[in-house]
């Protein structure tokens, strides 16, 4: 099939092939005449030779006239752009929206449980469940589909069903503690029904054991999991939470349309805690990963902040501590940044760790260095630098996962182009380490093949100089037709989050949103990491400290104007910016500040709009308190609520769900009622019952955000 959105017409062309298809009609006239003429001589004459040197040179003309016509073809539809602007030839159609929605081109990750010696369990796509050896690359089954379904059906009839709220099995033997009601249970085997209870004084939505309360699930655990075994068993660590100070926020429930039980619009109410020995006087203190520890005790190792002098500031690396003399030892060193502690190989005396690729920051890689205080920092080891995919792409950005020993691992690579998983082990020699791929656990095929049916952008990275030295990391995602001369336009939308420790420009690949819009639209898709953002040190990462919505805000700005003022390609006149979360803020204060109009709209989805609504962990950390003797003017500044008189003038959605637990629906009702007051007017699109995700509704979401795009651009 043709693609017409890369067929491109000029008036000159079109007028030469008309003249070309009458040059060619007049020619093939002339052939024709000279076709019945031999015909007729060869009826009078009847000489055989004659009649084929007749036919030969008819046959020279034909053939000179098709060699003319396909070169001038050729030449008078070539384009006299420059090589960067060729565009691909690999299909001639974007994904569409549906199919990115539904994950259609979305890679295969690992499907194991890592389990002690080297092993792990699976599901096969027929529900089998499988146990691989990583060692001996053999696998046994350990259920059938068959086995699972009247195991199930034995459960229903023969227990009483709980809602558990949390399971975790002991590391030795089948005992495991379960969180029901609040409270901590503990079974010695999985076949025993007794039950040992270890808490008895929770309370559902007040005293929490064992399980994070919203707020440290959302803001400190990541998880639902506030409990620990022992290495042994024998031993259970776990937290408590008492909500019981903390005020009740009600959300409201409105139920499905049209049923009967829901004529009252119900309450949920959740307990959510808002803003009323080491320290970081310019920054504020992170554990990003847990601490692991020696097999005696006597040592761990954490990621902690390391001054990297000559002004450098300090960058997140591989630390030492001695619990004897309490002094941490950095045991890496450089301008990058250790992300996660995977394994501590106490055989070969190794710390497997992922970080950033110095000078990199959009590279993500596996790392080891030695666990020696003697002589560190030492020059780390990449696993991964030189590692290519079956594909032969580069691997640029990774993830590992490792089990209880440091033996045998699973490798991915996620990007820049089609994900793979492999298992890999570790071999030991005499003075040697190596790393040998065990086997292709998932090379992701079918991902590979769909999306060699679609065109994708083309992508470019750039650092942008901002303010105080440092450097905006710049990521475009570009329609793979385009013309980088300047004469044709394309619209450009940002994409921003902002807030701090994230990052948005990485190697990893993806097709979502991006990949729609640049290819079916001709939209020019970007991304911004300026000040606040994570990956890059400490210095840049504090530079917007208890200042939220000030630095990061004017970077997407400057930055926006630089490509505007850069790029010939980019239309000035149709910019526009949207974000989810902080994201959404990022672009309300975008709008707001954008006194030079480099923007036109923008799209805001559950946004923060003041942050004395948000909860008290997040808020404190990177604010202080909103109090005259802490940073109440900090509180006040940053408010959008604040600055919505900013907004006259300018196109803006704003986007929110009534569930939304995470930034309450609150925030955009707070917002609204700001703006009418204000006599502002803006596009809103509510969405009943919906939490902070709308996963329920992201058909009519990215609708809602396509058709309000189409009218911003026109």
């Amino acid at each position: 099939m043709v693609d017409v959105r890369r067929t491109k017409f000029r008036k000159d062309v079109f007028q030469n092939l008309v003249e070309l298809n009458d040059a060619v009609i007049t020619i093939l006239f002339a052939i024709s005449t000279l076709m019945s003429g031999s015909l007729r001589v060869e009826l009078v004459a009847k000489g055989s030779r004659r009649r084929w040197k007749v036919i030969a040179g008819v046959a020279g003309v034909v053939a000179l006239v098709i060699v003319v016509v396909v070169l001038l073809v050729v030449f008078l539809t070539k384009d006299d752009e420059s090589p960067d602007s060729v565009p691909q030839t690999s299909s001639g159609r974007g994904p569409s929206l549906e199919d990115v929605l539904d994950r259609k081109y979305t890679a295969k990750d690992f499907n194991g449980t890592l389990l002690a010696g080297g092993e792990f369990i699976y599901r096969k796509t027929n529900g089998h469940v499988y146990l691989y050896n990583m060692e001996s690359n053999t696998e046994t089954a350990l259920l059938t589909d068959d086995d699972l379904s009247s195991a199930l059906q034995t459960s229903i009839s023969t227990v009483d069903p709980k809602n558990h709220q949390l399971v975790v099995w002991a590391p030795q033997g089948n005992g495991y503690v379960y969180v029901h009601g609040n409270n901590i249970v503990y079974r010695s085997s999985a076949a025993d029904i007794v039950d040992k209870v270890i808490t008895s004084t929770g309370v559902v939505g007040l005293i929490y054991h064992g399980i994070p309360d919203w707020v440290y699930e959302e803001e400190v655990f990541s998880s639902n999991k506030a409990l620990w075994f022992s290495p042994n068993g024998e031993w259970l660590a776990f937290a408590s939470f008492n909500d019981t100070v903390a005020r009740v926020m009600n959300i409201p429930y409105y139920g499905p349309p049209g049923n009967l039980e829901f004529q009252y619009t119900r309450a949920i109410p959740l307990r959510y805690p808002k803003v009323l020995k080491i320290s970081e006087p310019s920054g504020w203190i992170d554990l990003f990963t847990p601490p692991k520890f020696s097999q005696d005790g006597s040592r761990l190792v954490l990621i902690h902040p390391q001054d990297q002098g000559s002004g450098l500031g300090s960058y997140r690396h591989v630390t030492l501590v001695d619990r004897s003399s309490n002094t941490p030892v950095s045991l890496t060193s450089g301008q990058f940044v250790v992300t996660h502690i995977h394994s501590w190989d106490y055989e070969q005396g190794l710390i497997y760790f992922m970080a950033t690729k110095e000078g990199a920051p959009s590279q993500l890689h596996l790392y080891s260095v030695s666990d020696s205080a003697t002589s560190a920092p030492h020059l780390a080891t990449c696993l991964s630098c030189n590692v290519k995919t079956s594909n032969n792409d580069d691997c640029l950005y990774c993830s590992a996962e490792f089990g209880e020993s440091s033996s045998h691992y699973v490798f991915t690579c996620l990007g820049p182009g089609i994900p793979q998983v492999s298992l890999y082990n570790r071999v030991s020699h005499t003075q040697l380490i190596s790393h040998h791929q065990i086997t292709m656990w998932e090379d992701n095929t079918e991902t590979k093949d769909l999306v060699k049916e679609i065109l994708v952008p083309r992508i470019e990275v750039m650092d942008v100089e901002v303010a105080d030295g440092f450097k905006a990391k710049v990521q475009l995602w570009l329609p793979p037709d385009i013309d980088t001369s300047g004469s044709k336009k394309y619209p450009l939308l940002v994409v921003v989050y902002g807030g701090p420790d994230s990052f948005q420009v990485t190697e990893r690949f993806q097709v979502d949103w991006s990949t729609y819009l640049t290819t079916n639209k001709s939209y020019i898709y970007a991304a911004i990491d300026g000040r606040g953002s994570g990956l890059k040190g400490n210095s840049m990462l504090f530079a917007g400290y208890r200042q939220l919505g000030s630095v990061e805000i004017t970077d997407q700005i400057n930055v926006t104007k630089h490509l505007q003022d850069t790029l010939g390609y980019i239309d000035n006149s149709r910019s526009a910016i949207w974000g989810w979360s902080y994201g959404g803020y990022s672009t309300g204060m975008v709008l707001a500040k954008d006194s030079q109009n480099v923007f036109k709209c923008g799209m805001s989805v559950a946004p923060v709009s003041d942050w004395i609504y948000y909860d008290s962990i997040y808020t404190e950390r990177y604010m202080g308190l909103p109090t005259v003797s802490d940073n109440l003017g900090g509180y006040v500044e940053s408010s959008l609520i604040n600055k919505v008189a900013e907004l006259k003038g300018k196109q803006f959605l704003l986007i929110h769900g009534t569930l939304d637990d995470n930034v309450h629906y609150q925030q955009s009702m707070m917002l609204a009622r700001a703006l009418e007051l204000n006599d502002i007017p803006f596009s809103q699109q509510t969405y009943p019952d919906e939490e902070h995700g709308l996963s329920g509704v992201r058909p009519h979401l990215y609708h809602t955000l396509d058709h309000f795009l189409e009218e911003c651009f026109q």
